[in-house]
């Protein structure tokens, strides 16, 4: 999963939390500001910190929105990066840019763009056919259809910010965070418990489990599901240690 922060009047960054969402988030980055009359978008593949320092130093007093890529979907290449340009200001009338935290499992899948991506190409279709003013009020529509584990923050030239699930993010001195995990040193370095131990009386159990750190859940139907063998042997366990156990009850309570 990717992070975004969201900096509403330019203020200093935190170093500590910047450099640690980065460390945890290094497959691409991108920056969004209005200036000019225009919405500029930077993005790239970094080489170090440093460069995402340098470019949020040099934004201080702007308000931007801040993009941070662990890749989960599309290449790792500077085209897949956030920010997506959805409108031209020079083409279309309007710049308009979008950033993304999350997984849209409902996209269609591409071999080498990513679902937002696919997302935002849509949207753009949409907007020209069926709201050529650029009123943009379906934008909060969006949230009912993508799930409470999917945040974006939108960027007009107008200097219009929208966010969808912004609740879901975090404030943290002025900073919204989309999430708190990426602000975790060594969050993706961090042991995945692939397995449970588990005793049923004298007998050791290992269960694994099929969930992975920094993957979330966007539909029920998409709900990892226990392995049918596993579940078996499981169900098998725990009836032979019931019958087992009201056994001994009853031989007890004859003696």
């Amino acid at each position: 999963m990717c992070i975004i922060l969201h900096n509403s009047d330019g203020r200093p960054m935190n170093k500590y939390h910047l450099r640690t969402a980065y460390e945890n988030n290094p497959h691409g980055y991108g920056f969004m500001w209005v200036e000019g009359g225009h919405l500029n978008i930077v993005k790239g593949m970094p080489k170090d910190f440093g460069e995402i320092w340098y470019l949020a130093s040099q934004l201080s007093g702007f308000a931007y929105t801040l993009h941070l890529r662990w890749r989960t979907m599309g290449a790792m290449t500077v085209d897949q990066c956030h920010p997506f340009q959805i409108l031209d200001k020079d083409n279309d009338g309007l710049d308009f840019g979008m950033v993304h935290n999350g997984t849209l499992f409902e996209m269609p899948k591409h071999p080498e763009k990513s679902d937002t991506q696919l997302f935002s190409e849509n949207l753009r279709k949409k907007i020209l056919e069926k709201d050529p003013e650029f009123r943009l009020n379906f934008i909060p529509k969006i949230e009912e259809k993508i799930g409470k584990h999917n945040k974006m923050v939108f960027m007009t030239s107008d200097n219009r910010t929208l966010f969808i699930n912004k609740h879901l993010g975090k404030m943290i001195n002025g900073i919204w965070y989309s999430n708190t995990y990426s602000l975790e040193k060594n969050y993706r370095s961090s042991p995945i418990v692939t397995e449970l131990d588990v005793k049923f009386g004298d007998k050791d159990f290992k269960m694994p489990l099929p969930f992975e750190r920094g993957r979330w859940v966007h539909k029920r139907s998409a709900m990892p599901k226990w392995n049918r063998e596993v579940k078996s042997k499981w169900n098998q366990e725990v009836k032979s240690n019931k019958t087992r156990a009201t056994l001994e009850l009853t031989s007890k309570s004859i003696h």
